[in-house]
Parts: structure tokens; C-alpha cells; sequence
């Protein structure tokens, strides 16, 4: 018969009896090897660190939230434009060094006691302290979720949970003296307008007695005491000197008894009343948040880390694998 050199296994193929030949003959060293594997990755698994995550869960704060903020015109502030001011300063360095800091956290993550604090910060802290937004959503509006991992599962959400009042309380003080800015800058507007226009109604007060004395040591030389009815009755502007002394000194001697020129300055009330109102504004700190807390961190109850069960399976796995191929690469089949 014609031989087909196709139809034959080649020398470096082999067959599924000759698989289970290697299976049966080398059994003992396959669960051997198996179980040196697995009882590695279980040791692994086991004498890992355990690590705990926490969660907590943000919105953009509702309108009654920043309701305080938004004073008169001059000020508008949106839930969006609050929320992404919130958001940004989660990822601020210098909010979660103050926390890293306050909290004394570089003895949870230094793994050596000389390790410098910046390193420890930098390199375990900072990862540890992760945001994502747009993880989902809720009635259309963005989602931000916070997390923070550490060996200690009280730790980490006490820690997250500080966080987010800190990071809080700093943007609303942060708003709230954006607003206390712009209300001072108007205030002190409002105060320079009001005391130029009594500093130049001095002025004008005293250049008119000025004018009347001289108007009225004129009217004296000429002998003019009082204006006559024929100067009157011309319908003719008369120079000032034309009215008389007397009159000139009467009017000259009540603007030197002025006590104050406020009800003769055109628009000053006005002025006044915008100040009387700016100044009753008060913003109210407790009222306003920069943030809706959708759910607070909890203390977590099992480990994220290591995944003991998923470590031993891959090690099992691994280890079949692993003693199946050397079984087979020394395997000789018996004659």
C-alpha cells in the first residue's frame, strides 16, 4: 500500500494516549508539583498585606445649597460651576498633604521607619487617594466616586470621610470669600463716591462764599445795600454784586453755619441706601455646601486585597499546567 507520510504523527507530536500514559505514569510527580504550586500561591495569599477600600459617593450640591452665595446681580454661581470648583480640589495636593499630615498617615504606608515623608506621600498615599467621576449617573447629573486604600478598614473610612469635609469646607471658605471680596470691592466703591461727593460739595460750598464775600464787598464800595425793584422787574441777569450787601452777607454766613452739605447733594441717598444694603449681607457658611453627600464611607468588611481565592486558583492552575508540561518533557515511554 502507498505510505502517506502525512497520515503519521511526526516524532514531536503526542498522542492522547500517550497525554494519559504521561498522566498515569507520572501522577505522583504532577501532584506533587501541583501541590507546591498551589501551597506557594496560598502562602502568598495569606501573608500578603490585607488592604481595605472605601467608598464614598458625591453629587453636585442642589440650588438651595448655594442659594447663599448667589447675592443680588453682581454674583451667580451654578451647582456646575460650584461642583467642578469641588471637584478639582479632590485631586489638590496641597488638601491631601494637609490630610496626610493631620492625620499622621505616613506610619500606615512607610513600610520603613526612615523612609523619607514626601516619598511615602508621593508614592503610597497619593495612589491610595483615587477619584473617577462620570462612573455613572444619576438624573443625568455627574457621579463622583472617592476611594481610599489602606490596611486599616476603620482607618479608611474615617480618613475618606474627613477628606471630603475638608475638601468641603475649604472650597465653600473659598466661595463664600470670592463672594465677601466682590461685596467689599463694591462697598468701597459705593464709600469712595460718597465721600467724593461730599469732599467737592465742601468745595463748592466754599468757592460760593468766596464769591459772595467778594460780590458783596463790591456791592459795599458801590454802596448797594439792597437790590432795587427797578433791577428786579428788567427781566435782566444783574452781576451778583447788584443784589446788596445785605443780602450778599446773609446767604455768605448761613453757607459758613452749614453743619453738614448731605441733604443738598444730588443722588448721595441713593448712594447710601445701596451701602445700608450691602452691608446687611450676610453669607451663612452653615447653609452652604459645595457637594451632596449621595452615601457617606462605611467601613468596609472584607479586603479588597489580597483576592485569596482567586491567588490560590491561579496557583492550582498554574501548577497542573506547569508539572503536566515537565512530566511530559522527561517522560519516556516504556518499551
Amino acid at each position: 500500500p502507498a505510505y502517506c507520510t502525512y497520515c503519521q504523527p511526526s516524532e514531536d507530536e503526542i498522542s492522547l494516549l500517550d497525554l494519559w500514559h504521561v498522566l498515569v505514569e507520572k501522577r505522583r510527580f504532577i501532584f506533587l508539583v501541583t501541590l507546591a504550586v498551589t501551597l506557594t500561591a496560598t502562602a502568598f495569599a495569606f501573608f500578603s498585606p490585607v488592604i481595605y477600600k472605601a467608598e464614598i459617593f458625591l453629587l453636585p450640591p442642589l440650588s438651595k445649597n448655594i442659594q447663599a452665595l448667589n447675592v443680588q446681580d453682581f454674583n451667580v454661581q451654578s451647582s456646575e460651576s460650584v461642583y467642578n470648583l469641588f471637584v478639582r480640589n479632590l485631586h489638590a495636593r496641597a488638601f491631601r498633604r494637609r490630610l496626610f499630615d493631620e492625620q499622621n498617615l505616613v506610619e500606615h504606608f512607610a513600610a520603613e521607619r526612615d523612609q523619607e515623608t514626601q516619598d511615602v506621600f508621593e508614592n503610597e498615599f497619593n495612589k491610595a487617594l483615587t477619584v473617577s467621576r462620570n462612573l455613572r449617573k444619576k438624573g443625568n447629573k455627574d457621579f463622583v466616586t472617592v476611594s481610599f486604600e489602606v490596611g486599616d478598614a476603620v482607618l479608611a473610612a474615617k480618613v475618606l470621610n474627613n477628606f471630603i469635609k475638608l475638601v468641603n469646607a475649604e472650597t465653600v471658605s473659598a466661595l463664600v470669600l470670592g463672594v465677601e471680596g466682590k461685596l467689599n470691592k463694591l462697598k468701597r466703591g459705593l464709600r469712595d463716591k460718597i465721600a467724593s461727593k461730599r469732599l467737592f460739595a465742601q468745595r463748592r460750598r466754599n468757592d460760593r462764599i468766596q464769591v459772595l464775600d467778594e460780590a458783596a464787598a463790591i456791592a459795599e464800595a458801590l454802596g448797594i445795600v439792597e437790590n432795587t425793584v427797578q433791577a428786579v422787574m428788567t427781566g435782566v441777569v444783574q452781576p451778583l454784586y447788584m443784589r446788596g450787601t445785605k443780602a450778599l452777607r446773609v446767604e455768605a454766613n448761613i453757607l459758613r453755619q452749614r453743619k453738614t452739605d448731605d441733604p443738598f447733594i444730588k443722588g448721595l441717598r441713593d448712594l447710601q441706601e445701596q451701602l445700608v444694603l450691602l452691608e446687611k449681607i450676610t453669607l451663612d457658611r452653615e447653609s452652604i455646601a459645595a457637594v451632596t453627600i449621595d452615601q457617606w464611607a462605611i467601613t468596609p468588611k472584607s479586603p479588597v486585597k489580597p483576592k485569596r481565592l482567586l491567588i490560590i486558583s491561579i496557583g492550582f492552575i498554574l501548577g497542573l499546567m506547569l508539572s503536566v508540561f515537565l512530566a511530559k518533557a522527561f517522560w519516556s515511554p516504556k518499551l
